[in-house]
């Protein structure tokens, strides 16, 4: 591959494009050469020497604030995580003490998994107005003294009037014996 020098770049335009006006009045700059790089400053001049070494000083002093500041940024990033998790989980407990006292007192009925779910969630929407309906709601009688979230077997004929006072009770109350 041959090399073209810059300063031949006008020429080899012309004879590609001679018809072309532009390429006609194409010269070269003298500022498009490359430039040469600086050479390195070697001064013994005390001054330029006290400079360098203060810049250097600056350069090391900036790199430790910077990494100073990162490591408290973490910190604070780390903090900042730790007291959202605890308080998500103060929430998530405090909420799930509502519930159990709720059922406990018999405002919410124990086995029914959907209406605990749906108290669940509007005590983690709004924990205080939550508490509130649930603190409202009236206590469910338990219809088993022995079992409080199951209720009483029916007695057998329940409701129906047999027109004999005896069998009325033994009906209503279940008992047969007295």
């Amino acid at each position: 591959m041959a090399k073209i020098k810059l300063t031949d770049l006008p020429a080899l335009l012309k004879k590609l494009f001679p018809d072309n006006p532009e390429v006609a009045s194409l010269e070269i700059e003298e500022s498009a050469t490359p430039a040469k790089p600086a050479p390195a400053v070697t001064s013994t001049d005390p001054a330029v020497a006290e400079l360098k070494t203060t810049v250097d000083t600056l350069l090391a002093e900036n790199g430790k604030l910077l990494n100073a500041i990162t490591e408290m940024k973490t910190r604070s990033d780390n903090q900042e995580k730790l007291i959202t998790d605890k308080a998500k989980t103060e929430q998530a407990q405090k909420v799930q003490s509502a519930i159990d006292t709720a059922i406990k007192e018999g405002r919410i009925p124990a086995k029914n998994d959907a209406v605990i779910a749906s108290y669940k969630s509007l005590l983690e929407a709004n924990f205080d107005s939550a508490s509130s309906v649930i603190a409202a709601l009236p206590v469910i009688a338990p219809t088993n003294p022995g079992n409080p979230n199951t209720p009483a077997p029916a007695a057998p004929g329940a409701g129906k009037k047999s027109g004999s006072p005896i069998l009325d009770v033994i009906n209503e109350t279940g008992n047969f014996v007295q």
